[in-house]
């Protein structure tokens, strides 16, 4: 930094000297440059970066995280629509009964009991129908918070079906696609960053070098200061080895290896949750599409008995109580396969996100490989 001094010797000092005023102008230069001979410096980047890499990889991880919770809210969603337009059918349907068992009983070709188990049957139902609006409400507003909104503000139209069939998984998927994975990603990354950690501790005991050089220009008067006369230079060069300390340094190395074997516990960890949370996706939805493939088998022939109770009741073949068994057999069937199209779901975002976003593996991140 250039500078400009003037001083004044002392008048009562040991040895006097005439009075005398001096001024002084210099430009200095000055660079060093410490040559990273052990790689502890490059060490100290790498580590940095794998650092900041791991970082990034977590925040991917909540990104993914957050993602599949909303996708599963909204399934849920659907699936408590398809849910509700059951009860609702059933509602009317249980309104219709009661009508009719209101008017026989009137007639008198009817009895008490039909009649009672009719405002039974209506009651029932309007009570689960309430249950169930209050429980869409829940996932609706459990939404609109998660999109940072309130549930006055996002509104979701009642859909009385669900989207077309999940996607079906490719046969022979990639293991590659785990690196994909930000938890993954991200533990891979904090292992490199502690296999660095290890080099910057290491070449902290060695000897480190220094070399210094200065130039520039010195001089009283303004006029002469940029002449070669006033040119001022040096050079110089040092070295500095920690010789006692105590055994700091070398508890530092074995820091920096206990914490990289840490790393490779939490990654291989990580492998192993990630494999599971893949296998118990691919189960559940193999598991899920037969259970519901039996359930709609089971509700057809629910509904087919239904019918031929109501038929069999109508023509006075059979009580009422028949009716009403078949139809809340086929309600119950119809409200698990609504549930069930649910979990398909829900297992079809589970598995996405198991295996990081997709089971494309095109453009998958290169991590580089962190070895001791």
């Amino acid at each position: 930094m250039p500078s400009v001094t003037r001083s004044r010797n002392s008048e009562n000092a040991a040895f006097k000297l005439p009075i005398s005023h001096q001024s002084s102008l210099e430009i200095p230069l000055v660079a060093a440059w410490e040559p990273d001979v052990f790689g502890g410096q490059h060490s100290g980047v790498e580590a940095a970066e794998r650092g900041a890499q791991a970082e990034q990889a977590r925040f991917a991880a909540l990104r993914l995280a957050l993602q599949g919770e909303v996708a599963n809210l909204y399934f849920g969603l659907r699936s408590a629509d398809v849910d509700l337009a059951a009860l609702r059918r059933t509602r009317e349907l249980r309104a219709e009964e009661l009508t009719i068992a209101q008017a026989r009983m009137d007639q008198g070709t009817g009895t008490q009991l039909d009649l009672a188990r009719a405002r039974t049957e209506s009651a029932s139902t309007q009570s689960e129908l309430s249950a169930a609006e209050r429980s869409r409400g829940e996932i609706a507003r459990a939404l609109a918070q998660l999109a940072g909104t309130s549930a006055s503000e996002l509104t979701f139209a009642e859909h009385a079906s669900l989207p077309a069939e999940p996607p079906e998984v490719p046969a022979g998927l990639p293991g590659e696609l785990l690196e994909r994975r930000p938890d993954v990603a991200a533990a891979e990354r904090a292992l490199a960053a502690r296999n660095s950690e290890i080099g910057v501790a290491e070449a902290a005991r060695l000897p480190s070098f220094r070399l210094t050089a200065s130039g520039g220009h010195a001089s009283t008067d303004i006029t002469d200061l940029l002449d070669f006369p006033s040119t001022i230079w040096s050079l110089g060069a040092s070295m500095t080895m920690p010789l006692f300390h105590g055994g700091q340094l070398d508890a530092e190395v074995e820091r920096a290896k206990a914490a990289w074997e840490e790393s490779v516990a939490n990654y291989r960890q990580q492998v192993l949750i990630a494999l599971r949370e893949v296998d118990d996706a691919l189960a559940a939805t193999r598991l899920l599409r037969e259970q519901g493939a039996a359930q709609a088998e089971a509700l057809e022939a629910a509904r087919t008995s239904a019918k031929l109770a109501r038929q069999r009741f109508d023509a006075g073949f059979s009580g009422y109580l028949d009716v009403i068994d078949s139809e809340r057999s086929a309600l119950a069937l119809e409200r698990g396969l609504a549930q069930i199209s649910g979990l398909r779901y829900a297992a079809a975002v589970q598995l996405v996100k198991a295996i990081g976003g997709g089971w494309s593996s095109e453009e998958l991140p290169e991590l580089a490989s962190a070895k001791r």
